[in-house]
């Protein structure tokens, strides 16, 4: 395994299909405090708890990776710069950001995620500054009970493919 390494000055990291794990993963950010850019996506290995400290992560792409709900809620929880997540058929999110507040995100996508529709409803009223959301083939969430009642006052891209709306939920 990898030992601390230093990183002061790095900006942005793409590490996509590679097998690190999450300790591997750890160590190698534990001193990078102006990371603003982070791809994990296709890490298949870094399912275990991992207790990350990025405050300035701007970009998260976790798209089919395996993080665990503990650790993206350790993670997201100290980013309040965050504004755009993408969690596509991440399957192991469930219950993690729920209830965390993103008071900067603007892209969130959930494509092919197993979010619950009171997970989802949750996680929209803590996302005031959303321009785009991505919810297709979220097949656990109810997207008209989920997103009943809510303003979107900045949202100018809305994506629900394969989405289980009916034509009687579009009208309401």
């Amino acid at each position: 395994d990898m030992q601390a390494t230093s990183l002061p000055s790095l900006e942005e990291l793409r590490i996509s299909s590679t097998p690190l794990t999450s300790t591997s993963l750890q160590n190698l950010l534990q001193h990078a405090p102006k990371l603003e850019s982070l791809d994990l996506s296709y890490c298949h290995n870094i399912s275990g708890v991992m207790k990350l400290w990025l405050p300035a992560l701007i970009t998260l792409n976790l798209d089919w990776s395996a993080i665990s709900a503990l650790s993206l809620q350790n993670l997201l929880l100290h980013s309040s710069k965050l504004k755009s997540l993408s969690l596509r058929n991440c399957h192991n999110i469930s219950g993690s950001i729920e209830r965390l507040f993103l008071p900067s995100l603007e892209k969130l996508d959930l494509t092919g995620s197993e979010i619950s529709t009171t997970g989802l409803s949750n996680l929209l009223n803590h996302c005031p500054k959303l321009e785009e959301l991505l919810l297709q083939d979220c097949s656990n969430a109810h997207l008209s009970e989920a997103l009943a009642n809510k303003s979107f006052p900045f949202l100018h891209k809305l994506y629900l493919g394969k989405s289980n709306l009916s034509q009687q939920d579009l009208v309401k």
